[in-house]
């Protein structure tokens, strides 16, 4: 841990028990956990991808701050997903108790094998941009995408939603 905070966005989703109260209680451990000024957008429901035949997702974000390094606040996420049930492994884009990706962390870009920051699917998921889009729309993206979370999210949300993506508000 450093004694500088950075800012973080998180992405969270759920689509096995209670959505709503997984998505929460995921956003209070994250808040125990090291991330400070923990701030949730509203809910949205959306369909899932992968395979077939599974319930819609409750998604969200999270911006907040911490001291914690990109690496903690994956291990944090991941011992979160854990502790609610989320066995290891598992199928692809399959149903799960709870979800938590890291979106964004400051202004740093991450490329590992088990850790890419920003997180490399953001720009292709309707579920994640919206919920951004709303808790954190001024946000600077790192390089080299820049500009702001609303210049990135506004024209990949229009065409994400044009291709089929579907998702609403639900608090």
């Amino acid at each position: 841990m450093s004694d500088t905070t950075v800012l973080i966005a998180l992405g969270l989703g759920s689509n096995i028990g209670d959505g709503h109260a997984a998505v929460r209680a995921a956003a209070d451990a994250l808040a125990r956990g090291g991330v400070a000024d923990l701030a949730l957008s509203p809910l949205y429901a959306t369909s899932p991808i992968g395979p077939p035949d599974q319930p819609d997702y409750t998604n969200a974000a999270a911006t907040g701050r911490t001291a914690l390094s990109p690496r903690a606040v994956l291990d944090l996420c991941k011992r979160i997903e854990r502790d609610m049930g989320r066995p290891p492994g598992g199928v692809r884009w399959g149903p799960r108790p709870i979800d938590i990706d890291i979106l964004l962390y400051g202004d740093l870009s991450v490329n590992e094998p088990d850790l890419m920051i920003p997180h490399p699917e953001l720009g292709n998921r309707l579920f994640a941009l919206v919920p951004l889009l709303a808790v954190a729309p001024d946000w600077p993206m790192p390089a080299p995408r820049g500009g702001s979370v609303r210049a990135f999210a506004a024209p990949r949300i229009i065409a994400l939603r044009d291709s089929g993506q579907i998702i609403r508000k639900i608090y």
